[in-house]
């Protein structure tokens, strides 16, 4: 039965919903296996098209309700990656991220439409050297400097009159997926996304903040650049740092 509203607090009710949502979403997903290889658009019918079209658009939408409304707010690591693979699956048509088959299906949409096979690199470090030079201290504020680098980029097409990507074409995004792990376990530490605001960009910068771990101890984050338009095209980095004091 479905969640009943008069018994659940509002955003108890929506969280519900969009569980339900995304729950027959995937199933529709596995059950049709309704692919966007030509063979296979070939034997579809004009029915299951139809059907495919209306399921792709609200992929969108309900995939990122669970992002914004479940996996962040509760801090949910595991759900975080496993909602982020599956969005990038329903934008590309394709099953399966760790396919090869679908990998290579993915190159060939890519190709087909003349967009380059995304290929990453991520870099990040605590740009507070004061603070990591005297130590670092339980609960300091620190600054990270997190560089995503696209190496499919061309230099010679990066030209001050290059186009800005309009939001209706946007192929080419990603979200930072933040992890920290003090050895004996990991947690979710932040998300974010990464803009890419030209195709002519070759690095996508950010910043942002972190409070160090109440604490003392060795500490690791792992950075995760992920998107979710293209399937298996993720960059990571590990960074090591340490909180002084007596544990």
């Amino acid at each position: 039965a479905g969640a009943t509203k008069a018994v659940l607090t509002e955003d108890e009710y929506q969280i519900r919903q969009t569980q339900e949502h995304v729950a027959l979403l995937i199933m529709s997903k596995f059950r049709s296996n309704v692919f966007t290889t030509e063979v296979l658009e070939e034997k579809l019918t004009s029915s299951v098209l139809q059907e495919r079209a209306l399921v792709l658009r609200l992929a969108a939408k309900l995939l990122d309700a669970m992002l914004i409304s479940i996996c962040f707010p509760q801090r949910a690591l595991a759900a975080t990656h496993a909602t982020l693979k599956l969005t990038a699956e329903f934008a590309s048509g394709l099953w399966n991220a760790q396919s090869e088959e679908c990998m290579k299906l993915q190159i060939e949409q890519l190709k087909k439409e003349d967009i380059p096979v995304p290929s990453l690199e991520l870099r990040a470090e605590i740009s507070d050297k004061a603070v990591v030079e005297d130590g670092i201290l339980p609960g300091d504020s620190l600054s990270l400097t997190i560089t995503l680098t696209r190496k499919h980029h061309d230099p010679s097409e990066d030209v001050p009159t290059g186009e800005p990507i309009r939001p209706e074409n946007i192929r080419e995004a990603y979200w930072l997926v933040i992890e920290m792990s003090n050895g004996e376990q990991s947690r979710f530490a932040a998300a974010a996304p990464l803009v890419v605001q030209r195709l002519t960009q070759r690095e996508v910068p950010m910043s942002m903040p972190m409070k160090a771990p109440s604490q003392p101890g060795e500490y690791t984050l792992k950075f995760r650049a992920m998107s979710p338009t293209t399937i298996g095209i993720n960059a990571d980095f590990t960074l090591k740092f340490k909180v002084e004091g007596e544990a």
